[in-house]
C-alpha cells in the first residue's frame, strides 16, 4: 500500500481508530526519502 500511495502522489497519511475504551487514537505521519545524493 505504501508504494501505491507514493505512486498516487501522497506525501503523508493519517490513521484514526476508535478503540473500545473512551477516546480516540490518531496517528499522522509523512513519507520521507532519506537518500541524499550530491
Amino acid at each position: 500500500m505504501f508504494e501505491w500511495a507514493k505512486n498516487k502522489g501522497a506525501e503523508r497519511y493519517s490513521f484514526m481508530s476508535f478503540p473500545y475504551t473512551n477516546g480516540t487514537f490518531e496517528k499522522h505521519d509523512s513519507f520521507l526519502n532519506t537518500t541524499y545524493s550530491h
